[in-house]
């Protein structure tokens, strides 16, 4: 029977929130399934788990950008043992998602309100025909990644198919670290829709900094606001991670290596003066393994006085009372936000606020007569 062949896509849920009206949204009307049809996906990436909806995937961003790479793998399957087909078992993958590369377009559509983006692939993937009218209906199991890479290596122990995703993270320029994330298994027959939810595997640190001084420049030897060139996050060793596609990511807590400094260079943040309620994000996320442990937080700025220092914003120290010096909490898939306030005075203090609303390290304070700064 000649069934109508549906445009190959991936709607992704990427955010609860109207993009403005241009020529690339229009409304979304849901695919007719069902026989012999092509793959059409719908998905969703996970938010921070936290009370607060903030999406991260990628970083700042509602969409993933023109051209963002995501990988894709469709188990074949029926609607009695959907259920229980997973890596461990002898798995027969479609041979159009064998590390399927699907490549997120320009295009929109809206769909009850939430902004859905598409993503494409040259191969045409279809589900696997009926045997007969009285089979089982086709079904597709379906695992996947993001970014798609083709260095994919094979977990040996307990799931043997398993694909096992390098997790990389760019030590000298920690802006090229991009937000890896995976969808769990989505079993579907041919007459349901088919969604793939992502999530994050690492967890991020932010940088909340501002200053109390309205204008800096009318003090003697001043001359301009001080600037953020450069923030270092130093760890107790290197470690290795990679994800896999059946089960959360895996670290390797036995490489131990000497401390490893991750740098986000060339900021030029100028620090300026603005209130409590207003936006004073860095600009400069770093994407952490979850289990890492940090050592010490550096700032290099470039002061209203024009020299260049290097302010601890941070550093852990054992058995110590003070938050600043405590462990800092990490957790895959949440935010830890670090706040600092610039002033020419030295007056620090520190708060945290509970899980709920994310990690606030709040009023920690630096400045240029700050004795608090890197030998």
């Amino acid at each position: 029977m000649y069934m109508k062949k549906l445009t190959l896509c991936v709607w992704l849920i990427l955010l609860a929130a109207c993009h403005g009206s241009d020529d690339n949204e229009s409304e979304y009307i849901p695919p007719t399934l069902g026989g012999d049809v092509e793959v059409s996906f719908g998905g969703s990436v996970s938010v921070i788990t936290s009370s607060v909806s903030v999406s991260r995937a990628p970083i700042n961003r509602a969409t993933f950008d023109e051209g963002s790479e995501i990988g894709i793998y469709g188990m074949v399957a029926n609607e009695n043992n959907m259920g229980t087909i997973d890596w461990a078992y002898n798995t027969v993958l479609l041979d159009a998602m064998k590390n399927a590369k699907y490549t997120a377009t320009n295009h929109y559509v809206t769909d009850n309100g939430v902004v859905k983006q598409s993503l494409v692939q040259e191969e045409i993937a279809k589900f696997p025909p009926k045997a007969s009218p009285t089979s089982p209906e086709p079904a597709l199991v379906f695992y996947a990644y993001y970014p798609y890479t083709t260095a994919v290596a094979y977990d040996p122990y307990g799931s043997p198919n398993a694909p096992v995703i390098p997790v990389n993270l760019d030590h000298q320029d920690m802006s090229n670290t991009p937000d890896y994330m995976y969808a769990k298994a989505s079993s579907v027959v041919t007459t349901q829709p088919i969604l793939l939810t992502f999530e994050h595997i690492l967890t991020r640190l932010d940088f909340d900094l501002y200053t109390n001084i309205r204008d800096f420049g009318l003090v003697e030897g001043e001359i301009g606001s001080p600037r953020l060139k450069k923030i270092v996050v130093y760890q107790d060793k290197q470690y290795a991670a990679s994800m896999s596609l059946a089960g959360l990511e895996s670290l390797d807590p036995e490489q131990a290596m000497s401390p490893l400094a991750l740098v986000y260079p060339n900021l030029d943040y100028v620090i300026t003066y603005k209130t409590a309620a207003q936006n004073r994000f860095t600009g400069a996320s770093f994407l952490l393994f979850p289990t890492c442990f940090v050592t010490k937080v550096v700032f290099t700025i470039v002061t209203e006085k024009g020299v260049e220092r290097d302010f601890i914003v941070y550093q852990y120290v054992a058995g110590s009372t003070d938050p600043l010096k405590q462990e800092l909490p990490l957790e895959r898939g949440k935010i830890t936000k670090l706040t600092v306030k610039y002033t020419r005075e030295i007056n620090p203090n520190a708060t945290i606020n509970g899980w709920a609303e994310n990690i606030n390290l709040e009023g920690f304070t630096i400045g240029d007569n700050n004795s608090n700064v890197t030998p």
